[in-house]
């Protein structure tokens, strides 16, 4: 998952059916763990008890 930092409400719905079914089919979530739509769909990717991997473009003690 890429996205955006602001996403608009009607993503999240979006997001969480999409993140859902991508679960059910085996798949997991792959993003660079921003704030925004890679976090919703992470976020959701857990709930829904699927397998999330979150690369970062920084070292651990320099997020932003």
């Amino acid at each position: 998952m890429v996205g955006m930092r602001h996403p608009d409400k009607e993503f999240d719905r979006f997001a969480e059916k999409l993140v859902t079914d991508v679960r059910k089919a085996g798949i997991g979530v792959v993003s660079g763990a921003a704030i925004g739509i890679d976090h919703m769909c992470h976020s959701y990717c857990v709930k829904a008890r699927g397998e999330t991997w979150g690369f970062l473009g920084s070292a651990l003690d320099e997020i932003e």
